[in-house]
């Protein structure tokens, strides 16, 4: 009787050790953050705030970054499954591959307008407006990317003015764009800050156009979250965990724009010194990152079907499950 009662015990004990250890093994499961940029902004500094502050750890998180380029790559690295949610997509890109039967499910808007991105020229160019770039080559970086968007908008807009559109290049990133304009290959090159600020400032290249005046974009959410609809179903509590630590962490770095400042320095290695990084705060008003509800749904869907990412329009169905109302995070 003795003996089998020991062995109970020891079942017990060891049944539970497993249950815990298999429950220790859930907490810890990382949840990987595909984060299109080292530098930007409002992409890549809410997760080096929210790891400096302990954001993470005291929710019970572990998040993994997973880097990217942007643009149609971000779907393409979710939908392998070598990332959980991505930060940052272009709002058309994720409508083209809903389109297509990717089951994919924005989970917050990341941005509304288009503070952020500027086109410059060299100061020697004789471009300083957005009607001087009729006919020139004009940059973005990826097809699918918000950049990309813009430039389409910014060609409307001047064929609305009976100008001849421009020539839209996709170049990559702001690197990229800097070398291809000071070496006369195009004649308007795209960023955010902080890049190029300094060279503004020193009177090398001149801003000729600022996303923000591109007003058929303002009230709409250009950039998205988005994730799978499989991992919403099998982790709603760590999604839901994840953003709003995401909003808490862009209300402290716009409260905190000092110390933020000296994460992003230290995290992303940048050189610029501190009053240049500051500048970066006029391109991202608060109220632009603001991520529910996604603004301007409709007219996103008939932008997409205009501009060719979609063949035909998204049933009401498919519009239901790629915007998860649910998961509002303000």
């Amino acid at each position: 009787m003795g003996q089998r009662m020991l062995c109970w015990k020891t079942l017990g004990v060891g049944a539970l050790i497993i249950m815990l250890s298999a429950t220790a093994a859930l907490a810890a499961q990382p949840l990987k953050t595909l984060i299109p940029h080292r530098v930007f902004f409002d992409t890549a500094l809410p997760d080096y705030v929210a790891e400096e502050r302990g954001l993470f750890r005291e929710a019970g998180l572990v998040v993994q970054p997973v880097w990217a380029r942007g643009g149609g790559e971000n779907i393409q690295i979710v939908l392998a499954g070598n990332a959980d949610i991505a930060w940052s997509t272009g709002f058309h890109s994720v409508i083209g591959a809903v389109g297509k039967g990717a089951p994919l499910a924005i989970v917050s808007a990341e941005i509304t307008g288009l503070p952020d991105v500027f086109w410059y020229a060299r100061t020697d160019s004789p471009i300083r407006g957005l009607r001087d770039l009729a006919g020139k080559k004009l940059t973005f970086s990826r097809p699918g990317a918000s950049t990309h968007m813009a430039v389409l908008a910014a060609a409307d807009m001047l064929k609305a003015q009976g100008l001849e559109p421009p020539s839209l290049i996709g170049i990559g990133g702001p690197p990229e764009a800097f070398t291809t304009v000071m070496t006369g290959q195009v004649d308007a090159g795209w960023s955010v800050p902080p890049f190029f600020l300094k060279e503004v400032e020193e009177g090398k290249i001149r801003i000729v156009l600022r996303g923000s005046e591109l007003k058929a974009l303002e009230a709409l959410t250009i950039r998205v979250n988005f994730t799978t609809r499989k991992l919403l179903q099998e982790r709603p509590d760590d999604i839901r965990k994840l953003l709003r630590l995401r909003k808490e962490a862009l209300d402290w770095i716009h409260t905190h724009k000092e110390a933020a400042a000296d994460i992003w320095s230290k995290r992303a290695n940048l050189k610029e010194p501190r009053p240049v990084l500051l500048k970066a705060w006029d391109f991202y008003p608060r109220e632009a990152l603001r991520m529910f509800p996604p603004k301007g749904v409709e007219q996103n869907l008939a932008d997409a079907l205009k501009f060719k990412f979609i063949a035909r329009p998204l049933t009401p169905e498919q519009v239901r499950q790629m915007i998860a109302k649910e998961f509002a995070p303000e």
